[in-house]
């Protein structure tokens, strides 16, 4: 291949990816709908709703991509891929978003598959280990009192937040945003978040989310992307803190007054959510 059009998946816009055959979302080896997939490991369900025969959570572990030759009797697949679901929990397919999952943007055939349409995987995107991060949220109003959020910081998230600030420093852009939502906000069973959005800038990200029924905003604090990525890097090992950000108990918490106690709220919160479930099957 031309190493002059050779790019990198960091160094372009996302494109949709020709496969071999056609590509399905499958269930247990079964497909059940034929979907297009990106260069950010992204499926596209185009609005199409997968059917009520299947319940599906975020946990769910049944479900993959395949494509390739197939033999029409049972759809033996020559390639498979995990995938998950990023968002949603319901059977209501058109609302929910799916990507392939950490193992399969890991594999020889997801590189062999972006081999073949002009990209190569760069070590970017796998230079560190998945990580849980607690940042510090707010509320326009008393209601809801949201204290903060859950972020899966995976090499993909990452990898994203990273083409959107370098978007913003490269087309001189305050700010954008796209849909996206943290893995949990803290009390959310009570104000439903609704609209969840990504925020990112040349030097921050953030997430914004607006409550069902509440004239309110609740947003979390503005991570430093730099400084979050240069933590991200070290080795379970040799974990060093900042004047924002702290390990603890290998989990990354970031606040801008005090990360001990919003690791002590995280912990109480969790206790108590857990000691409630266990009152719930008593």
């Amino acid at each position: 291949m031309n190493s002059a059009t050779n790019k990198t998946v960091t160094q372009q816009a996302v494109i949709k990816l020709a496969v071999p055959g056609t590509g399905y979302i499958c269930f247990d080896g079964v497909p059940k709908l034929a979907v297009a997939v990106f260069s950010d490991g992204k499926l596209d369900l185009v609005g199409a709703d997968l059917g009520d025969s299947v319940y599906w959570t975020p946990t769910s572990d049944e479900w993959s991509f395949r494509f390739g030759l197939t033999r029409a009797s049972d759809f033996d697949f020559e390639y498979t891929l995990d995938a998950k679901l990023v968002e949603g929990a319901s059977s209501d397919g058109a609302d929910d978003r799916w990507e392939i999952s950490e193992k399969g943007m890991q594999s020889d055939i997801w590189s062999d598959l972006l081999s073949k349409n002009g990209l190569t995987r760069t070590d970017e995107t796998t230079a560190f280990r998945a990580a849980t991060l607690y940042v510090e949220a707010f509320s326009s109003h008393a209601f809801p009192d949201a204290r903060w959020a859950q972020v899966e910081l995976s090499p993909q998230l990452v990898g994203r937040i990273k083409e959107l600030r370098d978007l913003c420093r490269s087309l001189g852009l305050a700010d954008v945003r796209e849909f996206g939502a943290p893995a949990a906000w803290s009390g959310e069973q009570q104000w439903r978040p609704d609209m969840p959005h990504l925020r990112v800038s040349p030097e921050d990200f953030w997430y914004e989310v607006r409550p069902k029924n509440v004239d309110a905003e609740v947003r979390t604090q503005a991570v430093t992307i730099d400084t979050m990525v240069a933590l991200l890097d070290q080795t379970q090992s040799g974990q060093h803190d900042t004047g924002t950000f702290k390990w603890i108990d290998g989990k990354l918490y970031c606040d801008g007054s005090d990360a001990e106690t919003l690791a002590e709220a995280v912990v109480d919160y969790l206790d108590e959510e857990k000691e409630a479930m266990r009152s719930e099957n008593a």
